[in-house]
């Protein structure tokens, strides 16, 4: 959207007798969309290269990312969000998000991430004693008051 901005500033500059406001707005917000809006990624068995316009890209070693998961932005969609060591954060938007955060932590050797929703298991106790020495509280009937 910020791309068909820029170009409809510099057209519109160009028919208003090319003024030079809206042609130097339109071609600053073309260039800052283009430096900074990432358009592809590769990851390797040591580093994974971010590609921004044509002449930018980003590497960032592998044993530098903390942490990676998917995540639901509320005005940009699903994206990644990326940890990085000492402290760092990228977003990024890949066309599925599950799919590179799954590929990201194969190449990083990680174990995979498990979702915001699911809970760690714990090992179920062996026996009726076991069980009952787990228990925080104890079991009460939903039915009656005790």
């Amino acid at each position: 959207m910020s791309m068909a901005f820029a170009i409809a500033l510099v057209v519109i500059g160009a028919i208003s007798g090319f003024d030079p406001v809206n042609i130097s707005l339109g071609l600053a917000l073309f260039l800052y969309v283009w430096l900074t809006r990432h358009t592809r990624y590769d990851i390797f068995s040591d580093r994974m290269v971010i590609y921004y316009g044509a002449p930018r890209q980003k590497s960032v070693p592998l044993g530098s990312i903390k942490e990676s998961r998917a995540v639901s932005a509320p005005m940009s969609g699903p994206s990644v969000l990326i940890t990085l060591q000492p402290r760092g954060v990228l977003v990024i938007q890949p066309k599925s998000p599950e799919e590179f955060v799954a590929a990201l932590d194969k190449a990083r050797g990680a174990a995979p991430a498990r979702p915001a929703n699911e809970k760690a298991s714990s090992p179920k106790p062996d026996s009726e004693a076991q069980r009952r020495k787990t228990r925080s509280r104890p079991l009460r009937s939903k039915d009656k008051k005790q």
